[in-house]
Parts: structure tokens; sequence; C-alpha cells
């Protein structure tokens, strides 16, 4: 896929405090509860925060970022692949695209 023109500088809040990152380096995000779990292309595990998914999904959805799932938010220029209702993304992690979104979702998911 394309690389993303325009990045978004997300500032990210936990227990130990501010985190900047790039909305290029966040591969997607996934809710768990309250929580969103943020994947990020140079870490192996999960960045926590505890805001909805929602949230991200307005500020990000301008940089690339679509909602394929209740549970998901992926950067559209980081996916390897797409099979029948599974993302593959280039981390090789998974996210899942609803059946009742799945043609908006790709119409989406196409549009670079």
């Amino acid at each position: 896929m394309c690389a993303p023109l325009i990045a978004y500088q997300l500032i990210l809040n936990d227990k130990k405090g501010e985190h900047a990152f790039s909305s290029r380096n966040i591969i997607r995000m996934e809710a768990s509860d309250n929580y969103t779990l943020v994947y990020l292309k140079d870490s192996r595990r999960p960045f926590v925060v505890s805001k909805v998914l929602k949230v991200y999904e307005e500020l990000l959805g301008p940089y690339g970022f679509v909602r394929t799932h209740r549970s998901h938010l992926v950067n559209k220029h980081l996916i390897k692949h797409i099979e029948s209702n599974i993302i593959i993304m280039q981390d090789s992690s998974v996210a899942l695209i609803t059946l009742r979104k799945r043609k908006a979702c790709m119409k989406q998911l196409q549009n670079a």
C-alpha cells in the first residue's frame, strides 16, 4: 500500500506520562472494554490507553485510519493484504472486517 502523505502527532498518556507517536508508526488500534490497545511499528507490546476507540477513530480518520470492526481501527497504509473478512497488517497482526460494514469498509480501504 502507499505511504501516508501527512502524519498526525498523537499524544497518548499512561501512568508513566505523555508519549508522542506519529500516525505513520501506528499499525492498528484495538478496543478492549474502556481501553484501547495501540500497536506500533517499533514495539512488540501494545501501548494501553484509557480512552475508547471512537475517540481515535475521529482523530485519525483523515490520516488513513479505517474502522473495520467494532473492535478494530487500522492504518490502511500499513495493510499487507486482505483475505475475505480478515486484514493482515505489515506486522502480521490480524484485524477483522465486520460483515455488516464489509462493502463500505472495502470502499474506504481502496481509496488511497
